[in-house]
Formats: structure tokens, C-alpha cells, sequence
């Protein structure tokens, strides 16, 4: 019997992450409003070259603070860029039981100083049997093909499930032919693979 994937969103899933951090440690040092700053860093448009790895970071801030009148060291950007994570500790826990009952994929628009961040401050990606970044393949949700690439990663007809906050990303993995999961909640997302029958009912835990 092939054995099912499940592919988790990093980002408002796995690590909680808030841009506001940014924008009131941005207007802090600067005389650049936080609704301005806010304004560019909540466009998702403006994360698109970003996310695929078009433009790096510090150029992405700097676009953001054209007008800028402190001199930032990249250090500085980076930390101030970066420093906006916390654990969802229970979506941990559900990851850390599908260990061994599922093939486990994370799938995340992202960027390279925030995956290096991670890496050094966060030990979930070391739960996952293969991680895709956008940023190193060129790709980002919703284009079917950052989702084809995962499924290429998997044995031929293996049942997949997709789990993520964005309801469009969501909803683009099921035209793959995926399981989409849109998460709200971890109690939600437990019920949701226990239906899937990845995961035991949870009466039988206590």
C-alpha cells in the first residue's frame, strides 16, 4: 500500500510571523511612517520577485525605504527583517505524530535570509522529509507548477493532502488533484487528518 504525503505551509502554520514587527522597527529609526512602510510590505505583489528569488532581501528593504534616512548596515536589515517568527506549537505536535505514517513535504514562499534565519533559530524543518522553497526553484503558490514539483518528489499515485492559511493556494493544490486542508485551527486540522485517516482518533489518545 503506497504510503500518503502530507504537504505543510510553513508561514501563519508551522511559525507564526507578523510584518508589523518590521514596519514599527522600521518607523522607529526612521521618519518613515508605519502605514507607509506597512503599505509596501503587505502588497503581495511587491513579494512576488522576492519569493522567487528575482531579488534578494536587502534589495527588496531597501525598494521599501527609497527615501531612507538612516544609513542601515545589512546586518541590521537582516535582523530587523528576519526577527518576526514564533512556534505554533501545537501544529508541532500534530507533525511530529504523522512522523512515519506519512511522507512529510513543506512547501513555502519565502525568501533566503528568512529560510537561514529558521534554520539557526527553529528546528522544524529537520520534522520534513523534503522541503521547496520558492526562492530556490523559481516558483511560488499559486502557480501549479510549485505544486507539480512537490508531487514529482512522490512515488506515482501516492494520496496527497495540502495544508495552508491561504485559502487561493489552498484551493490551487486542489485542481492538482490534492487534498486541500485550509488551516484555521490546529483542533480543526487534527479533526481534518483524522478524517483522512492520518491520524488516530483522538478518544483513543487520552
Amino acid at each position: 500500500m503506497t504510503q500518503s504525503a502530507v504537504i505543510f505551509d510553513l508561514g501563519n502554520v508551522i511559525l507564526f510571523f507578523d510584518f508589523h514587527r518590521v514596519a514599527d522597527k522600521l518607523s522607529r529609526i526612521s521618519s518613515i511612517d508605519r502605514e507607509s512602510i506597512g503599505q509596501f510590505l503587505f502588497d503581495a505583489r511587491h513579494h512576488s520577485p522576492l519569493e522567487t528569488g528575482e531579488i534578494q532581501p536587502e534589495d527588496f528593504l531597501r525598494k521599501c525605504l527609497p527615501s531612507f534616512p538612516v544609513e542601515l548596515h545589512t546586518e541590521q536589515l537582516q535582523e530587523i527583517w528576519c526577527d518576526i517568527f514564533w512556534e505554533n506549537g501545537q501544529v508541532i505536535e500534530i507533525i511530529k505524530t504523522l512522523q512515519g505514517k506519512a511522507k512529510l513535504l513543506l512547501l513555502s514562499n519565502t525568501n533566503h535570509w528568512h529560510i537561514e534565519y529558521i534554520k539557526t533559530h527553529f528546528t522544524v524543518l529537520d520534522l520534513f522529509d523534503e522541503t521547496i522553497f520558492s526562492h530556490e526553484i523559481g516558483l511560488r503558490k499559486p502557480d501549479p507548477k510549485i505544486y507539480q514539483h512537490a508531487l514529482d518528489l512522490l512515488p506515482p499515485d501516492t494520496p496527497v493532502a495540502y495544508i495552508d492559511d491561504v485559502l487561493e493556494y489552498v484551493e490551487a493544490a486542489s485542481k492538482m488533484g490534492i487534498t486541500g486542508i485550509h488551516y484555521t485551527h490546529h483542533d480543526i486540522l487534527r479533526k481534518r487528518l483524522e478524517a483522512l485517516g492520518l491520524l488516530p482518533p483522538s478518544d483513543t489518545l487520552l
